[in-house]
């Protein structure tokens, strides 16, 4: 019997954040309209996602889940806010971190 060796894929930025998202909305149980590039919208929650698709359900679980084609899927919108970027709030963009850190190195006096 052969062995199937799974290799550890890398994974790009973009998909990192989409499988977060995803993530966050499978744990939270948020609804999203997902409209494929053919102009059919779906309504639902996320019951389950992998790397190529992804398993939309009902809000009530006795609702038969669709699994639709991430190649398929022009866009996803959630239907309220999200707070997926709330432990960052007020910490500024990777640029103003930077000159911050530089500007208090420069005030440190040197030995």
């Amino acid at each position: 019997m052969e062995e199937f060796c799974h290799q550890a894929e890398k994974v790009d930025r973009s998909t990192a954040e989409q499988n977060r998202f995803l993530d966050h909305c499978l744990t939270h149980g948020r609804e999203l309209t997902i409209f494929l590039e053919s102009g059919v919208q779906f309504i639902g929650v996320v019951r389950a996602h992998d790397r190529k698709s992804l398993l939309l359900g009902g809000r009530s679980r006795n609702k038969d889940p669709r699994m639709i084609l991430k190649s398929s899927i022009a866009y996803i919108r959630a239907a309220e806010d999200l707070d997926l970027f709330l432990p960052y709030r007020g910490m500024g963009t990777a640029l103003q971190r930077r000159r911050n850190r530089r500007m208090a190195e420069l005030r440190r006096p040197r030995r």
